[in-house]
């Protein structure tokens, strides 16, 4: 959505969702990425939002099987991305999926991550992946903020690790309440932050020199569109990663 801006949108705007929420020093970084979700657009390449930065990180509307959809729903003047509800025993399946880019990579610099979400307490599955690019196994490295069991938590994970320890920071209060919620997530230096409405909810030590760079998509909605991939049945809106 563009109008009725909340604490989240107005500063991802700006570029400067990481120091206004966690405080300090104001920074000139803008978002590498972010949907605001307020159309999709249909080519000969099929369906996707569009990256409201201009940076041409198309958000692809990609199905599995059995197919979900995305639709549009109303959030403030504008619009949010509505995913798959009344399949869930189906196991259906629909993401937003971006090419991978060098600008969504981190490295081991400061990132900020985050979406504005919407849970219904009948939306609440063991694992919902609401943002994410990489994974946890395998060696790619991870960042993702998720919404498994209805609990808003940001998770990283080295790239090449061997011996790999997953890092959380998870708020133990439900988010799955039928109303809006800014969720962001923030790594700087050596800690994981987790961002609830403005407010710290959980914050973690992780490895200073951690590092996320990998070939993965960027992906929000679901970790791919196979069985067993975490599926996300809300509504998201303003979806977006800041790197510095």
């Amino acid at each position: 959505m563009r109008a009725a801006r909340t604490r989240l949108t107005a500063l991802a705007a700006a570029g400067v969702v990481a120091v206004a929420v966690h405080g300090g020093a104001a920074q000139a970084a803008a978002p590498s990425v972010r949907y605001d979700a307020d159309t999709t657009v249909t080519d000969a390449g099929g369906t996707y939002f569009p990256d409201s930065t201009g940076l041409g990180h198309r958000g692809h509307v990609e199905q599995g099987s059995p197919a979900g959809t995305i639709r549009l729903i109303a959030h403030g003047a504008g619009k949010a991305a509505k995913f798959p509800a009344g399949c869930m025993a189906t196991s259906c399946r629909v993401i937003i999926e971006a090419a991978d880019a060098p600008d969504l990579d981190p490295g081991s610099g400061d990132v900020t991550w985050g979406a504005q979400v919407l849970l219904q307490p009948r939306e609440v599955t063991p694992g919902a992946n609401v943002l994410q690019k990489g994974f946890a196994q395998g060696g790619a490295g991870l960042y993702k903020l998720q919404a498994d069991g209805g609990k808003a938590g940001c998770v990283m994970v080295d790239t090449g690790s061997t011996n790999t320890t997953v890092y959380r920071a998870t708020w133990a209060t439900s988010i799955a309440d039928g109303a809006w919620h800014d969720l962001v997530c923030r790594r700087t230096g050596s800690t994981l932050t987790l961002t609830v409405d403005g407010t710290v909810r959980k914050r973690v030590a992780i490895a200073a020199d951690l590092g996320v760079s990998n070939s993965a998509p960027l992906r929000l909605g679901g970790k791919n569109t196979k069985t067993g991939n975490d599926q996300f049945f809300g509504a998201l809106d303003n979806a977006f990663v800041q790197r510095g």
